[in-house]
């Protein structure tokens, strides 16, 4: 097992060469594409609608509505792209051409369950997280004001 980031480096280009550092980039960038579509509207979309509601209590609309805004950006179809994303980089064997081949490799294994099995952690991970995400933001920016 690699003991630190650099050592796992050297292990990745020493068994597959320098392309191996890059495996799963092209999921990496869909999924980050398809997330960030969701979480900066999303966000900005329920301050607006909270806004005029929020008053005295608008300390307590940041951080959920980025709990919401967190939540939102890793249902389907991001969390399913992660899914081949991760499925990739740990492969060992190079039996994924593309990431095309091991969605469908993935779903003629599993089935469809498998492009959500584990969202529901993910789910209750991201509700804390990003509500601390937006409420450092909001706090930084009325800082910086």
């Amino acid at each position: 097992a690699p003991r630190g980031t650099l050592d796992a480096v050297r292990s990745l280009v020493r068994v597959g060469g320098v392309p191996a550092l890059f495996v799963g980039l092209s999921s990496t960038v869909a999924r980050e594409v398809i997330q960030f579509m969701m979480y900066d509207p999303c966000y900005e979309l329920l301050k607006q609608q909270t806004a005029e509601h929020a008053g005295d209590r608008a300390w307590l609309a940041t951080p959920l509505i980025g709990a919401v805004a967190g939540a939102v950006q890793w249902l389907p179809p991001s969390y399913c792209v992660d899914v081949v994303k991760s499925r990739m980089q740990a492969d060992t064997t190079g039996r994924y051409s593309s990431a095309l081949d091991c969605a469908r490799q993935t779903y003629a294994a599993g089935g469809a369950r498998v492009f959500v099995r584990g969202l529901g952690p993910t789910l209750i991970r991201a509700v804390p997280l990003h509500a601390g995400v937006f409420s450092g933001y909001e706090l930084t920016m009325a800082a910086l004001r």
